[in-house]
């Protein structure tokens, strides 16, 4: 089970990645249209802000995984290693926690919004937009769990939560 969740982890961050470098691609396909003089493609500027909320909430549980997160260290330094492993892990719980709640709201969101349509340069079904933050939110949370049970085999116990 664990084999798969990294699996879709990794799938989800690649995804994340082709949507970070298809952005600049949109970017410079439209800019070459207008200096061309051919005209504008109108959908540019949404699916770029799309695939950004796509790819924000996509990587975070793989980022979390790869302990990519900003983790602020000035105290659990400062503490024994098993002191700061218990720091690391309730700090999770609590994340966990923030992200279990979070994914709920946003699903409640996503829900409340079908039927609706946001048009702008194009119409898109407005649940569209919010869809990848309940999977990214509950998937995080997931995450945050795993750090909360972890031995300390994976991650480096010496290392807090993030760091």
């Amino acid at each position: 089970m664990i084999r798969l969740f990294d699996g879709l982890l990794n799938a989800m961050a690649i995804v994340a990645g082709v949507l970070i470098a298809l952005i600049p691609l949109l970017i410079f396909y439209d800019a070459a249209l207008r200096i061309l003089r051919i005209g504008a493609s109108v959908w540019v500027n949404d699916f770029s802000a799309i695939f950004l909320v796509y790819a924000t909430f996509l990587a975070a549980p793989w980022l979390q995984r790869e302990r990519g997160h900003i983790y602020v260290e000035v105290i659990a330094d400062r503490l024994p290693r098993v002191a700061r492993r218990r720091l690391a892990q309730g700090i999770a719980a609590i994340c966990a926690v923030v992200c279990l709640y979070l994914a709920y709201r946003s699903a409640t969101v996503v829900h409340a919004n079908i039927g609706y349509y946001d048009v702008s340069a194009i119409q898109t079904p407005r649940w569209v937009r919010f869809a990848p933050l309940p999977i990214g939110f509950f998937l995080l949370a997931l995450q945050f769990l795993r750090d909360v049970c972890s031995t300390g085999a994976r991650p480096d116990p010496t290392v807090a939560v993030g760091g």
